[in-house]
């Protein structure tokens, strides 16, 4: 009998675990994986981007759920957690913090120390098939069955399911009657239809990315931009898709407006480019953008002659570049699906859910943590933070809430 079993040892599910354990309940993590945390493993390109200076409720779907577990567990409470278990940051753009190893395992690795510490039981390779709940809960795998006073289930959502979010949780939560709002990948890269982007491959920089729907912008990010084989990628783009994704589902005829020059208007872009008037109108944009990307420039703008030297040509021709350079359009097909995707867009129901405890309430005992809710942010350490600040929040508060209320 244990007091705790936890389903799934990602982020909200060790970080559950320890809570737990530190207020003397004994606990067991079943894991489907070979290794705990392998989600984690690949967050932050490998470094693990473990949480953000900026987090605050707004930044989350959900403001007024999320709210009671980050009143008990916020980003300071997170840096010092990890401090306390070894892990020193570093601060990138945009208050990222990373473990100064820049290493990802670093955080699983005092993560597992800390549960080995506190004595948490851990079974890897165990899929958890059926959770019922008579008098206890019993929460059976392929060959065991376990009996338990409290159940968490940290499952994680769809997003990358290699590393084995293949929405378990989600079946797990139906017979209590849970359920779950429309899911869709967020966080991915955008796929297009043009044959212009075989040329313009790996092209890389820092720009203003918008959608535009029926001739209006309605989102906009400034980040990081990679062109793909088949669409565009990079952090500007990824915190769009979730938007895409919502017009999309609305059967909207969606474009992703690119601007291709940084800080400057059109008329700037005009003035800068008469300078150069010795120059063909080629050689005026060297340097000015990715070399690939200029015949495409040129050829959107209807310039038939490469050569033409900007002091002939014409004023309209130049406003058609700078418009072109600040508006390089396409339309979206689709996103990229789970398997590119960073986190899952829906999940359980929080209406059926206490936000003061995060525990069911149609069924005592059981609580949801992380991805698995319908709680998603845009990436930069936002959705690691809700790992842990749920995780930590159902940990602390087992049995203390009201599954009535």
């Amino acid at each position: 009998m244990y007091d705790l079993i936890v389903v799934g040892g990602g982020a909200s599910g060790m970080m559950a675990s320890i809570s737990a354990s530190r207020k003397g309940y004994k606990t067991l993590i079943l894991e489907k994986n070979n290794q705990l945390g392998r989600k984690i493993k690949a967050t932050g390109n490998g470094r693990c981007n473990y949480t953000n200076l900026y987090v605050s409720p707004e930044d989350y779907n959900h403001p007024r759920f999320v709210t009671p577990a980050f009143d008990l567990f916020n980003v300071y409470d997170t840096i010092s957690f990890f401090n306390n278990l070894g892990i020193h940051y570093k601060e990138e753009g945009e208050g990222r913090l990373y473990p100064s190893s820049e290493q990802s395992s670093s955080i699983i690795d005092v993560l597992e120390l800390e549960l080995k510490h506190l004595n948490v039981d851990v079974l890897l390779e165990h899929v958890v098939t059926d959770i019922t709940k008579n008098n206890v809960f019993l929460v059976k795998t392929e060959n065991k069955t376990f009996k338990s006073k409290n159940v968490i289930i940290a499952t994680g959502g769809l997003a990358s399911p290699i590393t084995g979010s293949t929405g378990d949780g989600y079946n797990s939560s139906k017979p209590f009657k849970h359920s779950v709002t429309p899911l869709f990948p967020a966080l991915t890269r955008l796929i297009i239809d043009n044959r212009e982007l075989k040329n313009i491959q790996g092209v890389r920089f820092t720009s203003n990315v918008s959608i535009v729907i029926d001739n209006e912008i309605i989102d906009s990010q400034h980040g990081d931009v990679i062109f793909t084989k088949n669409g565009i990628s990079g952090l500007a783009v990824f915190a769009l898709s979730k938007t895409v994704n919502e017009m999309l589902l609305k059967k909207k005829k969606v474009y992703v407006s690119v601007s291709l020059i940084d800080g400057l208007n059109e008329m700037e872009i005009v003035e800068r480019l008469k300078i150069n008037g010795h120059k063909t109108i080629f050689e005026s944009l060297v340097g000015f953008i990715n070399r690939k990307l200029i015949k495409l420039v040129l050829k959107r703008s209807n310039v038939k002659n490469f050569d033409a030297y900007i002091k002939d040509t014409a004023d309209k021709t130049l406003n058609d570049v700078a418009h072109n350079l600040l508006n390089f359009d396409f339309e979206v097909l689709s996103t990229g699906g789970f398997e590119d995707a960073q986190i899952t867009i829906g999940g359980i129901d929080i209406n059926d859910i206490n936000s003061k405890t995060l525990e069911s309430i149609y069924t005592k005992g059981l609580y949801f943590t992380g991805e698995l809710l319908d709680i998603d942010a845009k990436s930069g350490g936002y959705n690691l933070q809700w790992a842990w600040s749920s995780g930590y929040l159902a940990g602390q508060l087992l049995g203390k809430g009201d599954s009535n209320e």
